[in-house]
C-alpha cells in the first residue's frame, strides 16, 4: 500500500506511553510480547501481535486512526533482552500531526520515535471467494502472530508489515493488485481512512466507526480524548457515522 507509512516507537515505557494515548488497551500487545508462550486460544481473546486503534487530541476528535504491531512479532530476528517495541501503520498523510502529537507526551520518557517507513511497507491481502482452504491456512498464520485480520469489517482481509522490497511468504497463492484496487475494496466495505476522508481534529471516533471496527477498548482506563468517547457511548447517541453508499 504505498499511502501507507511506519513509525517505530521503541524503549522501556513504550507500551505505557501508548496506553495514555490510543483508544485501545495496549496491554494487549504487551502481554503477547511478554508471554510468547500462552496458548492460541489466549491469545485470540486476550493477547493479540497487533491492533486498529485511534489517536485523538484532547478535545476528543480524531487525529488520524492505526494499526500498532508488536515489532518483535514481525521482525526476521528478535532479541528477547531488547526492550519493547511497537510498529505504527498509518496513512502518510497523518505522519507529522501524529509525530507533533506523540512528541507532546514522550517528555522524559525511554522512548524513542523514528520514521520506519525506509525499512517496511504494508501489505494487504483480501478475497471476494476466499476457499476454505485459504481461510484456514491465513488463520493458522494469524495464530502465529505472523499477520493481522483486518477486523474493520468481516470481509476486509488481512494485513501485514514486510521488509521493504521483498514480498513476504505465504501459504496461499495470490495475485498482485494495484492500490488503487484496495482502495476501491476498502469504500466498498465502507470504511473510512486517510484525512481526506477523515479530516484531522475533527470526525469524533464513533462517527468513523472505529469503536465497530474493534478499535476502541472502553474498560482500559483513560487516555487522551477518552472523556467525550466514553460519554458519548454511555449516552448511547450517536448522530452521524460514515456509511457506505452504493448509486444505481
Amino acid at each position: 500500500l504505498s499511502d501507507r507509512s511506519v513509525l517505530s516507537l521503541r524503549g522501556a515505557n513504550t507500551y505505557k506511553l501508548l496506553q495514555g494515548l490510543v483508544t485501545n488497551d495496549v496491554r494487549r500487545l504487551e502481554e503477547r510480547a511478554t508471554s510468547p508462550s500462552a496458548s492460541s486460544s489466549a491469545q485470540t481473546s486476550a493477547h493479540t501481535s497487533a491492533f486498529y486503534c485511534g489517536f485523538l487530541n484532547p478535545q476528543g476528535r480524531l487525529i488520524g486512526p492505526a494499526f500498532l504491531y508488536n515489532e518483535g512479532t514481525f521482525a526476521a530476528t528478535s532479541d528477547p533482552a531488547a526492550p519493547p517495541s511497537v510498529l505504527m501503520d498509518c496513512h502518510s498523510a497523518n505522519v507529522p500531526s501524529l509525530q507533533t502529537f506523540i512528541k507532546r507526551f514522550m517528555l522524559r520518557s525511554k522512548v524513542k520515535l523514528a520514521d520506519e517507513s525506509e525499512g517496511w511497507e504494508t501489505w494487504a491481502i483480501w478475497s471476494d471467494d476466499a476457499s476454505s482452504r485459504d481461510e484456514e491456512a491465513m488463520t493458522s498464520l494469524e495464530q502465529e502472530g505472523k499477520v493481522l485480520r483486518d477486523a474493520r469489517t468481516p470481509r476486509m482481509g488481512w494485513r501485514l508489515l514486510s521488509p521493504r522490497n521483498s514480498t513476504p511468504p505465504l501459504p496461499i497463492a495470490v495475485q498482485h493488485r494495484s492500490p488503487l484496487a484496495y482502495t476501491r475494496h476498502r469504500i466498498a466495505q465502507g470504511v473510512p481512512d486517510g484525512p481526506v476522508e477523515l479530516p484531522e481534529n475533527s470526525s469524533l471516533p464513533l462517527e468513523a466507526n472505529l469503536d465497530l471496527m474493534g478499535g476502541v477498548d472502553y474498560k482500559k482506563g483513560c487516555y487522551v480524548g477518552q472523556e467525550l468517547t466514553a460519554r458519548t457511548h454511555h449516552i448511547g447517541v450517536v448522530r452521524k457515522r460514515v456509511m457506505p453508499v452504493r448509486l444505481h
